[in-house]
């Protein structure tokens, strides 16, 4: 089933659902309980629906609503779209959740798990390129900076190759400072956080493969700050591993989503 997808709407959608998918608690997340739970966002955006408007050529068109990915689908191959800014905003996001919850239902336990996530160090081996661009980006000339900078510090390095400080670590969650600056009110921090959001069988090769989000947000204790400019990027990537000695095929996640949308 095709849906209606950009970079934008999964950009979007990522952001909107991605702190509401790390799995709480200690239990593994190898589990089919961790499954469904992933699921929960898309499904309930899924059946809070939406409303399109449908143009019509004998008609001043009529508004439709729609409360399942099949029904969106038929309003959005009719012409339909969201009219108001709320069902725009809504168009955006729900395609993309349709098509996360299509590749979400094909996913399995997994019957063999290579990644260590017990190791205090379980983020060493991480590819250091999921590290997203910082916060307080508020130009173009900023930005590109920030990516040149962003791809000196990450180019062909892990996590655990990189000159990182203040590191906290547990099987789900890893928190790093990659630097500071100085303002006028104080100290700002430039910090970075890797969620384990779900170990499990994507592709349907029995082994487990490992979905991580990375976050980047400018904190202090010293200044106030706003967290719509201060938040920096987000990533989510999927690695898989079939061997204790292979190494990572990493896959962006928007990527496995635009498949699961055709």
């Amino acid at each position: 089933m095709k849906y209606k997808l950009t970079a934008m709407v999964l950009a979007v959608k990522l952001l909107a659902l991605g702190s509401n998918h790390v799995q709480a608690g200690d239990r593994g997340f190898n589990t089919l309980q961790a499954i469904d739970e992933y699921k929960v966002p898309s499904i309930r955006m899924i059946e809070d629906g939406g409303e399109f408007f449908c143009p019509d050529a004998d008609t001043q068109g009529s508004l439709r609503k729609y409360a399942s990915c099949d029904e969106y689908s038929a309003l959005i191959k009719r012409g339909c779209y969201g009219k108001s800014r709320e069902e725009f905003g809504r168009e955006l996001v729900y395609g993309a959740a349709c098509a996360e919850f299509t590749l979400l239902d094909q996913v399995k336990v997994a019957k063999e798990n290579h990644f260590d996530m017990d190791s205090a160090n379980w983020w060493h081996h991480i590819p250091a390129s999921i590290i997203p661009l910082p916060g307080g980006i508020e130009s173009d000339e900023m930005k590109q900076q920030a990516q040149g900078e962003l791809e000196t510090l990450v180019k062909g390095k892990t996590l655990g190759e990189l000159s990182l400080v203040n590191n906290k670590s547990n099987p789900r969650l890893f928190e790093t400072v990659l630097g500071s600056h100085t303002r006028e009110c104080g100290v700002v921090k430039d910090t970075f956080k890797l969620f384990v959001q779900l170990i499990a069988d994507f592709n349907g090769d029995g082994k487990a493969d490992l979905l991580l989000s990375g976050t980047r947000d400018n904190l202090s204790d010293d200044c106030p700050l706003n967290a719509y400019k201060e938040g920096g990027g987000s990533t989510t990537f999927l690695y898989e591993k079939h061997s204790a000695q292979s190494e990572l095929k990493v896959t962006p996640y928007r990527e496995l989503i635009e498949s699961a949308s055709k």
